[in-house]
């Protein structure tokens, strides 16, 4: 009888861990981002998510077998919410130190190049000194360590948002502003100003990582996994849908499209050794 009760007992104890798992597993994540960094993330004209980065995490939602709660916020409470464990994950961030010490970073998404904006006109002069015009950036952002660590003398104007730093460049306030590429030349064409203002040269390239909270190391590694579960073929329909900028000119669209296939090469260089692995798995099967 004792033998019984002990069987019976252990039964159910392994019964229990195997519901709770599957509840835990089958819980939904919440997902951080801007909704002000169109084509990355934005909020569409049905008041949805939307953008390259909300498309990622979607098809990763099907890998995983997850449902993907998305969290639209200003770019400073994206980060500050992950590092709370308030939202899950971090959509795709910037990798440095100083947020390293507060989150742990995934594997990355995609590179993403910075560039500095100025008006045409001093493009064409090619009189454009660091040192004697404001740089508008906004908070939160890495461009401000960078800027802060390569050009030190440059005097920073630092705004809350991307809408205030456009309304800024509207009025004249700013005459320079750092912004990731593909956010910067749409916002440009989006306020009519792209016949006006456009790319100086870029400044870096750096690549875009999901973060999670330092209290949940174990959602890194879900995370990765299906994150290499996504079929290239996906992510490049992806990134070449968003990345090719909706633009009235022609110049645009063709830094936009080049842009795009860049993004596609390099991801295939750096993931490589996976695409090898995958191939040689799939040799094996139909040798088989």
């Amino acid at each position: 009888m004792k033998t019984f009760l002990i069987k019976a007992f252990l039964a159910f104890t392994m019964t229990v861990s195997i519901l709770t798992a599957t509840i835990t597993a089958a819980a939904p994540l919440t997902v951080t981002l801007s909704p002000a960094m169109p084509p990355l993330s934005f909020v569409n004209s049905a008041g949805e998510a939307d953008g390259l980065l909300v498309d990622f995490w979607k098809e990763w939602g099907e890998q995983a077998d997850r449902e993907i709660i998305f969290k639209l916020q200003s770019w400073c409470n994206t980060i500050s919410d992950t590092v709370a464990g308030k939202s899950d994950i971090h959509s795709g961030l910037f990798y440095s130190e100083k947020r390293a010490r507060q989150l742990l970073f995934a594997d990355y998404i995609f590179p993403m190049e910075a560039a500095l904006f100025a008006p045409n006109k001093l493009i064409e002069d090619n009189k454009i000194d660091l040192q004697k015009y404001s740089c508008g950036l906004v908070k939160g952002g890495f461009g401000k360590e960078f800027i802060s660590r390569r050009y030190p003398y440059t005097h920073l104007t630092i705004f809350n948002s991307i809408a205030d730093l456009f309304e800024a460049v509207r009025e004249g306030r700013i005459s320079l502003f750092l912004m990731d590429y593909p956010v910067g030349i749409w916002q440009l064409e989006k306020m009519g100003l792209a016949d006006s203002f456009g790319c100086y040269k870029k400044l870096y390239k750096r690549n875009l990582y999901p973060a999670v909270s330092k209290n949940n190391p174990g959602l890194i590694k879900v995370i990765n996994l299906n994150m290499a579960a996504i079929p290239y073929k996906k992510k490049k329909t992806i990134i070449s849908k968003w990345l090719s900028v909706p633009t009235t000119s022609q110049h645009h669209r063709t830094i936009a499209g080049v842009l795009a296939g860049l993004v596609f090469v390099l991801m295939v260089i750096f993931h490589r050794n996976e695409i090898k692995t995958m191939a040689q798995t799939v040799k094996n099967k139909f040798s088989a």
